[in-house]
């Protein structure tokens, strides 16, 4: 309810024709008013949307126990990337990660405490990498960076950064420290011209594989 009020420094000034004017003033004012509130609830309606639209598509590309892109996501960026790379001839640079005996701290610690190795793992590596560059969690314990326009001397720093990065501190679990050491496999392409992303992963998990047998916590490179 709301009031409207017409006055005058002049006394009897209002006739009964003024009196229908102001109803007809006041009918608009609230029609303003009622469309002012429907717009204000329009506008709410259309933020709620937004937001929730937003929430699903971080769901959908996102690995809910890290945070990080999830393997959908990140290999579409590594396909994004390939076809840039192609299209102005530039390098590729992807590094492929696991966590060392990741599953003796599953069967020894518990599966909570194997969270808590991931979650922690996933920030510390992104933490350390530039803004264009992509991480994502590609399956289990083990992650895959996309490097943008990174050379191959940056792409063996980067892999060597993300290595002392996690493995530099241990996991804080309960009143636990869990020792927590990476592998790495980097797969270095000059020329992605006849390259596919199936192509590359296989050679970065094939490095992997190869620094894993090497004695783990350590990185292995490859040119294409």
């Amino acid at each position: 309810m709301g009031f409207l009020f017409f006055s005058s420094r002049e006394k009897n000034t209002y006739r009964e024709i003024h009196q229908g004017i102001f109803l007809q003033i006041a009918g608009q004012i609230s029609i303003l008013i009622e469309k002012s509130r429907l717009y204000q609830q329009l506008y709410e309606l259309n933020q709620k949307l937004l937001f929730a639209q937003h929430e699903l598509q971080h769901q959908a590309t996102h690995d809910t126990l890290t945070g990080i892109y999830n393997r959908g996501a990140i290999t579409e960026h590594l396909e994004a990337q390939l076809a840039r790379a192609k299209r102005h001839n530039q390098p590729l640079r992807v590094v492929m990660l696991d966590v060392d005996h990741f599953k003796q701290v599953n069967d020894t610690d518990g599966h909570l405490a194997g969270d808590a190795v991931l979650k922690t793992v996933a920030v510390r590596m992104k933490d350390c990498l530039r803004e264009y560059d992509y991480i994502g969690r590609y399956g289990g314990e083990e992650f895959l960076v996309v490097l943008g326009d990174a050379d191959y001397e940056t792409a063996v720093k980067t892999a060597k950064r993300l290595n002392q990065a996690v493995g530099g501190k241990a996991v804080a679990f309960g009143d636990r420290q869990l020792a927590v050491t990476i592998s790495a496999g980097v797969a270095v392409a000059d020329n992605c011209t006849e390259l596919d992303s199936d192509k590359i992963i296989l050679v970065a998990d094939r490095e992997l594989y190869k620094a894993k047998s090497n004695g783990r916590n350590r990185i292995e490179t490859c040119r294409i």
